[in-house]
């Protein structure tokens, strides 16, 4: 199997998301399971949590073994999430250690997670990190130095290739897959083609997929966005940000840059998850110029931009060159806005200039994109005091509404649900980011879906 882009093996230390690196998924497991509807549902055990969901009680399934033919077992599984939350450890789960109350082991098969305030975004975290033997904590190892449970053995991860061997534990069509790195989507189609490999992995942007090619697609869980920098003063007022979502043509643009492979963002959830997702803003700049003209802004000196009191409507729109996709949408991005009057320009840094201008705030818009999490929790990007809020962005609803979404009664995915929704409808009122798509990840041939348990 072919693909393109690095084998990171940090991903082991994130919640795994169905399909998003197959590698590391069919190699190791965890405790629950994501449906295709983004709730929990059991993997290694089934789980009972508290009705003020402060405890969350695991047990393992029956006859659950390592790669190496010992049992797992309970003790062992506490263990490894005591070690995770650790910040001695520098565990995945070390940001929110002041959660854990204690885990008590119960039998063989069972434990509880005592927590001392609900966080439903933890059990999430919890049931969904990669179980490995040895805990890769505080130093990861190169993963084929860890055991796992899933079907396969990594063999070998190097940086061009990586082998996987069936481990004799599940029903497997494969006795060995090896997942070859390429520099471009465009040679990982040319292998495929030459016969030297038997299937691939497109990552989004990489390449658009030839006609002659049919490929199964699995939704990514990167949200490309544009990033507000609220403390600018011409983007503090949420109509003039409204209407620079509506000089985006984001239809064309998911076609202009992805070939079209991808979902238009209505928000930042995945799509699917929402019982109701707000729309996409509408492309009408005939509109946007009206409420640019409605918020002040008008072409004083006829010069063909705008300016609000003598002062001019410029903007420098922020990315970095490495990444082709956004530096494609960031162009588009120009385009649009100077087609409404504003003075825009195109900055692409380097990717560390990148983060630090994103951090520290020294921006006005940014091209960006980031994996949302398989939990649907928002707090590090919204919240006042959120690592990832770039915009600086503060609402006292938005803040209500994320402190609901992760203490509600017996992490009732429902009740979740509706509260994310309204606060989906009141980020798209004030609109911190304009949200853009959620590309697809390509996998060929069509068929290997039915039989890649990662890909399921």
């Amino acid at each position: 199997m072919g693909l393109s882009g690095d084998f990171d093996p940090a991903w082991l230390w994130l919640p795994g998301i169905p399909g998003y690196f197959p590698p590391l998924d069919l190699a190791f497991e965890s405790l629950l399971s994501l449906s295709s509807g983004w709730t929990l549902e059991p993997g290694l055990a089934r789980f009972e949590i508290s009705p003020e969901a402060t405890t969350i009680t695991f047990t393992l399934k029956a006859d659950t073994f390592w790669q190496s033919g010992e049992p797992l077992t309970a003790s062992y599984a506490a263990t490894f999430l005591e070690l995770a939350f650790s910040p001695e450890h520098h565990g995945p789960l070390s940001s929110k250690s002041a959660l854990l109350k204690g885990i008590k082991v119960h039998d063989e098969r069972t434990f509880t997670v005592h927590l001392n305030e609900p966080d439903c975004s933890s059990l999430t975290d919890m049931g969904l990190l990669r179980l490995t033997y040895p805990p890769p904590f505080p130093s990861l190892p190169s993963p084929e130095k860890l055991k796992g449970t899933g079907p396969f053995v990594i063999a070998r991860w190097g940086k061009d290739e990586i082998v996987l061997e069936s481990s004799g534990t599940q029903a497997s069509p494969f006795q060995r897959i090896r997942f070859r790195r390429f520099g471009t989507g465009e040679e990982v189609i040319e292998a495929y083609r030459a016969g030297e490999i038997g299937a691939f992995i497109l990552n989004p942007g990489g390449i658009a997929l030839p006609k002659d090619l049919i490929a199964g697609r699995i939704l990514s869980p990167d949200l490309y966005f544009i990033a507000f920098n609220l403390r600018n003063q011409a983007l503090e007022d949420p109509r003039v940000r409204m209407a620079l979502t509506m000089a985006v043509p984001r239809e064309e643009l998911l076609r202009e840059v992805l070939g079209g492979e991808g979902v238009l963002a209505g928000g930042p959830f995945l799509p699917g998850y929402l019982p109701e997702e707000p729309a996409p803003p509408p492309f009408n700049p005939e509109r946007a110029v009206e409420i640019l003209k409605e918020s002040g802004w008008g072409d004083e000196d006829g010069d063909g931009f705008l300016e609000k009191d003598g002062e001019p409507f410029r903007l420098r729109i922020l990315t970095n060159g490495e990444s082709r996709t956004r530096e494609q949408i960031a162009l588009r991005v120009v385009k649009s806005y100077r087609a409404i009057g504003i003075d825009a320009e195109l900055n692409v840094v380097e990717f560390g200039n990148f983060l630090e201008a994103l951090f520290g705030g020294y921006f006005e818009a940014a091209v960006f994109s980031v994996p949302l999490g398989p939990d649907p929790d928002l707090t590090p990007f919204f919240s006042a005091g959120g690592i990832f809020n770039f915009s600086g962005f503060s609402d006292q609803e938005v803040e209500e509404l994320l402190r609901e979404g992760i203490k509600v009664p017996g992490c009732n995915p429902e009740i979740r649900r509706g509260i994310y929704s309204r606060l989906a409808s009141r980020l798209n009122e004030l609109k911190p980011w304009d949200f853009l798509f959620f590309p697809f990840t390509l996998m060929g041939p069509e068929g290997l879906f039915r039989v890649l348990p990662a890909a399921s």
